[in-house]
């Protein structure tokens, strides 16, 4: 079964990255002027700092975010199930909730990747204080506790492996 700190992570995370994914998908609606402006105000601020997320050009930007979305969405899926499985006493809740933490993370270590590799070209106009309680702290948090959770999940899923009776090794598997 899930640890606490795991259910209470993954339903706070669905709630922001539904709420982000919508931001996105949305758009223009969700924008300045749009009828649901008021509902991504803290957007008019994070668009300044991260402008990858503000600007979507046309160069790339834009299909990569539309499509960051769009995996995000999917990753909602598989926690939800986690959720899901979590409740019914299932022990596939660990493997299923390990297997999306490890997606958000490496997802979220590309979107990083991709500000570095372009020179900080959507955030280097930010101040110090900005970049890290704006840009890197936020998402940070979807690298760290998705990580916890690997390690977490990780290690009670090999302790199970682990524990299962070892095949003859003189026996060839075909």
């Amino acid at each position: 079964m899930l640890p606490t700190w795991v259910v209470v992570w993954i339903q706070v995370s669905i709630l922001i990255v539904l709420w982000d994914a919508s931001f996105v998908l949305l758009r223009p609606l969700s924008m300045e002027g749009g009828p649901y402006e008021a509902i991504y105000a803290p957007y008019k601020k994070y668009i300044t700092v991260d402008k990858m997320y503000g600007h979507m050009e046309e160069d790339g930007t834009k299909f990569f975010i539309v499509a960051q979305s769009i995996v995000n969405l999917v990753e909602v899926t598989f926690l939800q199930i986690s959720i899901f499985l979590h409740l019914q006493k299932d022990p596939r809740c660990e493997l299923v909730a390990f297997s999306a933490s490890l997606c958000v993370a490496a997802k979220t270590v590309l979107y990083a990747t991709v500000e570095v590799v372009s020179g900080s070209r959507h955030t280097s106009q930010n101040n110090w204080a900005d970049f890290i309680f704006l840009y890197v702290i936020p998402n940070g948090l979807w690298i760290v506790f998705p990580m916890l959770i690997v390690v977490t999940l990780g290690s009670r899923i090999a302790t199970r492996l682990y524990a299962l009776p070892n095949p003859d090794p003189k026996k060839k598997h075909k």
